[in-house]
């Protein structure tokens, strides 16, 4: 009997044990796993917690800053209701491309709305209130985000950023590298923000989860 289990293994474990992943979404991080910046996209298990979250809390409107190719939009929106609505922003058009291709062939395309550009530019456009806003984009935004996350949400919204443990280098406070600084300074920010209720979870690389009050 062993003593102790390798992460690797756990985790592996906990995905077996979750709802398992629909295949339209096995395809398409089997088709993002060939792209040089395919650690860019969430874990199956963070996609099952994704989903557990919009059904869990009845979520209709979703709010995506960082698209990738999909697989996050893909299984938002698989989970929406009919009636449901994803925004999702990005400002990579061959990625966006992939993403569309997917949500076609699932049949959610109509519950997405995706906008081509710089977030921090598309933001102000947009109007809310939404239900919950996930954050997958340029760590070193994520002030700039997270503000406009507060306008659009409605009170009791909750709102997801991904990476904050940046591969545990956030830890270190001697680590004074760009993007571990910054994400330090960022959690700091949130757990200290009275406006919000924040949880920080030490899981995949990372998720925040914090509800607006």
């Amino acid at each position: 009997m062993k003593d102790r289990f390798d992460l690797s293994e756990i985790v592996s474990y906990a995905t077996s044990i979750s709802r398992g992943e629909q295949i339209i979404l096995h395809k398409l991080r089997e088709e993002t796993s060939q792209l040089p910046e395919a650690m860019m996209m969430i874990t199956p298990l963070q996609g099952r917690l994704l989903e557990f979250l919009i059904r869990w809390g009845g979520v209709k409107q979703v709010l995506e800053i960082g698209t990738f190719t999909g697989y996050s939009a893909l299984t938002m929106a698989l989970a929406l209701p009919e009636e449901g609505k994803l925004v999702s922003l990005d400002k990579h058009e061959g990625w966006v491309q992939i993403a569309q291709r997917y949500w076609g062939m699932a049949g959610v395309d109509h519950k997405v709305e995706v906008h081509l550009g710089l977030a921090h530019e598309t933001l102000p456009t947009l109007q809310g209130p939404f239900d919950m806003v996930f954050v997958d984009a340029d760590k070193q935004r994520y002030e700039v985000y997270y503000k406009f996350a507060m306008k659009l949400l409605r009170p009791g919204g909750l709102m997801v950023f991904d990476n904050t443990l940046w591969g545990g280098s956030v830890v270190d406070p001697l680590n004074q590298e760009d993007t571990p600084r910054y994400l330090r300074a960022f959690n700091n920010r949130l757990r200290d923000d009275e406006h919000i209720h924040p949880v920080l979870l030490p899981f995949a690389d990372g998720m925040i989860l914090a509800t607006k009050r």
